[in-house]
């Protein structure tokens, strides 16, 4: 054989490898791993205190199993608009909430919070947040296949039962 004969099977042979290597890794991509998608429906509502509603925060709708060996779904997230409103994105922007019962969860922001300065302390200021200490009054709901519309009522979150009084 003449050295161009021997360049052309080396040259040949990694271009095997890697259309191989390539292969293989393409293939890999497309085993296990992915998420899987569980049905959505639409959700939407507005989140309301003492009858006004919310300015910010978030909500959180979190997939309770109707079967302990079954999983339950990804949580969906809505950010509340500054007129209360939201809308549930799980898998993509609006597309809603996983078709069962959820937990309902509120995070309030600290964006609109009011500054409040400590005579005691010079130019410190601190964040009172007025959504803070506050929950979904119902913290369950469901969502049904089609369009729902789920109207949070929040209200000052209980103090679990085996925390002492505040003096």
């Amino acid at each position: 054989m003449n050295d161009v004969g021997i360049g052309m099977s080396i040259r040949s042979q990694f271009r095997c490898w890697g259309l191989l290597g390539l292969v293989s890794l393409v293939s890999l991509a497309g085993c296990g791993g992915a998420d899987e998608s569980f049905s959505t429906a639409k959700v939407s509502g507005k989140v309301m205190l003492d009858g006004k509603p919310v300015e910010g925060g978030d909500l959180i709708f979190a997939p309770i199993a109707a079967d302990k060996d079954k999983k339950p779904g990804k949580s969906g997230v809505a950010s509340v608009g500054m007129d209360g409103t939201y809308v549930v994105s799980t898998y993509a922007k609006g597309d809603g909430a996983v078709v069962g019962k959820h937990k309902v969860t509120f995070n309030p922001s600290t964006a609109g919070a009011p500054p409040v300065v400590d005579p005691s302390a010079a130019h410190v200021e601190a964040r009172v947040n007025p959504y803070a200490g506050v929950e979904p009054k119902q913290s369950e709901v469901t969502v049904v296949k089609g369009t729902n519309t789920i109207d949070i009522e929040l209200v000052k979150a209980t103090a679990p039962a085996n925390t002492p009084p505040a003096n």
